[in-house]
């Protein structure tokens, strides 16, 4: 099985007043920490509205970017598709304290799982990140619009998908604000 990533990155950042993810946290940036994490998992497709430039990964620029996280996903799921990927696992760009322990128990999950196409992290009614899609569900996301993302694929199919509870804050916790940041 090959297991690939894709951290989606062509958001405005508009919440934060500034480009979020060039952001420095520690030493790097708050997109370098997230592809740090999404390399460990293969290799790493990067969706983003301008050029990062981030070594290491294949990267795919969104000129529809404004219309949602549906068209970074859609773009994300074709270049998996183009390079021989059995699962996706999703990051979204502006989680840099998402644990690899995350990660790594949605792959597990998924590997023992053959009949479910999504698998993702919950607490609750909170969905959490990465977001695995098998392959055999890359057909599927050709459906999602605006800016649901793969959300709309988990109410729409719920006999498809596995959530797996996982009680670690970092698998739920995005930066919107300065202060997500800093707390």
């Amino acid at each position: 099985m090959k297991v690939c990533s894709a951290v989606l990155a062509a958001g405005a950042s508009s919440r934060f007043g500034s480009d979020k993810l060039e952001v420095k946290i520690g030493e790097k940036t708050v997109l370098e920490r997230v592809v740090e994490t999404a390399r460990r998992f293969g290799e790493t497709i990067l969706v983003t509205r301008k050029p990062r430039n981030i070594p290491g990964t294949i990267e795919v620029i969104n000129p529809n970017w404004e219309q949602g996280i549906s068209t970074s996903v859609k773009l994300a799921v074709a270049k998996a598709g183009q390079i021989g990927c059995d699962f996706l696992l999703i990051f979204l760009g502006d989680m840099p304290f998402l644990k690899e322990e995350c990660a790594s128990r949605i792959v597990e999950e998924a590997m023992k799982d053959n009949s479910k196409l999504i698998v993702y992290p919950a607490l609750g009614d909170k969905k959490g990140f990465p977001t695995l899609l098998k392959k055999e569900g890359f057909e599927l996301a050709e459906s999602v619009t605006g800016d649901a993302g793969l959300r709309q694929l988990i109410e729409r199919y719920p006999s498809l998908c596995l959530s797996v509870t996982l009680p670690i804050d970092e698998c739920y916790k995005d930066v919107d604000r300065p202060e997500d940041i800093y707390e």
